[in-house]
């Protein structure tokens, strides 16, 4: 388990856990709660970043996305901006392509295996603008039908994680592992009055998906 949007060590300060000791507590293999649990609920904090956001950003492959090649899809619309046509991937800011899979009648051609990767929209066998995940294919077509087209990718958002998304996933993580029932204080608002552990947790996933609302990536409209 790895977690990568925030640490332990911040998850554990966001709900002023404090150790027998009067110190701020640290986590080992053997303390409650353990530091494999506390990961463990990072990364399920992550998903739902991943999940709310439409992006991620750590590397993520999308294995066997079909698109299909007809009539009414791009090939008609682009031929007149030279030989080729493009597809929009299911997601943007992809990083890599691993299979382009062109169905042929009786099998598949990767041109990615076979193939050239282009430095521009007609250049090269396939060309890929990552950012905006726009696959062009330009020098064989797959057979016209469903499905006929078949890739293989690998996107990420960014290398850093920004701060928005680590403070979400601090915020997500502390509320899932207080609601587990770790939690040995109260967060005191004013002088008079406290939060229990479900008002607290509610707060701070509100805060989190908040900040979340900043880093939405609108879904690609895929072509028809």
């Amino acid at each position: 388990m790895v977690a990568t949007y925030c640490t332990v060590v911040q998850v554990v300060a966001q709900i002023g856990l404090i150790g027998k000791d009067g110190l701020r507590a640290v986590l080992t293999t053997t303390s409650v709660p353990k530091i494999a649990e506390v990961t463990e609920l990072i990364e399920d904090a992550e998903g739902y970043i991943d999940n709310y956001t439409s992006t991620s950003w750590k590397a993520v492959t999308i294995t066997d996305e079909r698109h299909s090649f007809s009539l009414n899809n791009t090939y008609f619309r682009s031929i007149l901006r030279g030989n080729g046509f493009y597809i929009q991937l299911g997601k943007r800011f992809v990083t890599s392509m691993t299979k382009i899979e062109l169905w042929q009648g009786a099998d598949y051609v990767d041109i990615v295996a076979t193939g050239t990767e282009g430095t521009g929209q007609q250049a090269g066998d396939w060309f890929l603008e990552g950012a905006e995940g726009l696959l062009w294919i330009n020098t064989q077509l797959p057979t016209f039908g469903e499905g006929t087209i078949k890739v293989t990718y690998v996107f990420k958002r960014e290398s850093t994680v920004p701060t928005t998304i680590r403070r979400a996933s601090i915020l997500l993580a502390a509320a899932l592992l207080i609601e587990s029932g770790f939690d040995y204080n109260n967060i005191t608002i004013g002088n008079d009055m406290s939060m229990d552990n479900q008002a607290k947790a509610e707060a701070w996933e509100n805060r989190a998906k908040k900040l979340l609302e900043t880093e939405i990536v609108p879904y690609p409209i895929q072509q028809r």
